[in-house]
């Protein structure tokens, strides 16, 4: 799912980004989905809610630090004015949308940060008040919310809604998350309901349609919202329904190990590949096949930048912690 979003964000430049491109939707749903899953199965351990709390500000803090001071580098270094970009991020209206709609001005993936932080903070106060099923009873109605706001405002009046006005914590953050969450409570009774084979087969038919309501979204609006389409968070929920299913593979495997502690290093450091590879397509031009190879060359660094990141962090929590 993280190398799904680097292909998100760096597509494939061929006929088959139209065949690709459904499943890559999933991505970022599927992480919402396996927060509220684990928030659900982890919630009775002592801390477990402020420590996971702590650990996203902490990472919304910095990883936006980050890349204001990292798109300052880059005009400084492209003699573009510094200043115009910085009072802009720092507008009263920018502002705004970054406490209220979860966008961050610095770097637009970074939505998804601020959104699951939101995500925890109104599970922990949920949970203290007792109102777990009062959510879960209007997750469908925020789901329709989010196909009407999403892709078919513009059938119904004429007009794409801007994308941040449907992408952030209530139309997105919550109903997936609360799925997790309700997926894991019914765990059970839904794998006794859905066995292997049907959810293969129901993946593939979701697939198929959000193929064809893709197609005909290209034709009449081109420009829309990208993300929400009627079946998307049927072939998300079936995709996380055969995750689980397969419980032996994601103990000690490579796959697992690489997923829980790389992937969201990769989610939050992959944009700068990707402006150092456009960067250099801008001056040599890359033909289709180099192009296409774009994604994997962008996930395989990032993947080798988180390695090195976490390699550094370790060593020096553990020297603080023998100094101390």
């Amino acid at each position: 799912m993280a190398f799904l979003v680097v292909c998100n964000h760096i597509p494939f430049r061929s006929e088959i980004w139209e065949f690709f491109f459904p499943i890559c939707r999933t991505a970022v749903p599927f992480f919402f989905m396996v927060s509220g899953y684990f928030n659900e199965s982890l919630k009775n351990r002592d801390g477990f809610a402020q420590r996971q709390i702590r650990k996203i500000a902490f990472l919304v803090l910095y990883s936006n630090l980050f890349f204001f001071i990292y798109h300052i580098s880059i005009k400084f270094l492209a003699n573009e004015n510094v200043s115009h970009y910085i009072f802009d991020c720092f507008s009263l209206q920018r502002i705004a949308t970054f406490f209220l709609l979860n966008s961050s001005q610095f770097e637009g993936s970074l939505w998804f940060l601020g959104t699951l932080l939101y995500c925890l903070i109104l599970t922990f106060f949920v949970r203290r008040l007792h109102w777990i099923n009062a959510v879960l009873a209007i997750v469908p109605i925020l789901f329709g919310l989010n196909i009407i706001l999403g892709k078919y405002f513009f059938f119904l009046t004429g007009h794409n809604l801007p994308w941040t006005a449907v992408r952030n914590v209530l139309f997105v953050g919550v109903p997936y998350f609360y799925l997790g969450i309700f997926i894991r409570n019914h765990q059970a009774k839904i794998e006794q309901l859905l066995n292997k084979r049907m959810l293969i087969a129901l993946i593939f038919i979701f697939y198929c349609i959000i193929v064809c309501e893709n197609e005909i979204h290209l034709r009449f609006n081109p420009n829309g919202v990208t993300d929400f389409f009627i079946f998307l968070p049927f072939l998300t929920a079936s995709i996380f329904l055969l995750a689980i299913s397969y419980p032996e593979l994601s103990k000690n495997s490579v796959v697992s190990q690489i997923g829980f502690q790389y992937s969201l290093m990769i989610y939050i450091i992959h944009p700068v590949f990707i402006d150092l590879f456009n960067f250099i397509d801008h001056s040599v031009h890359f033909n289709i096949f180099i192009s296409n190879l774009l994604p994997f060359a962008v996930f395989l660094l990032s993947l080798l930048f988180a390695m090195i990141f976490q390699k550094f962090v370790q060593i020096n929590v553990g020297n603080r912690a023998s100094n101390s």
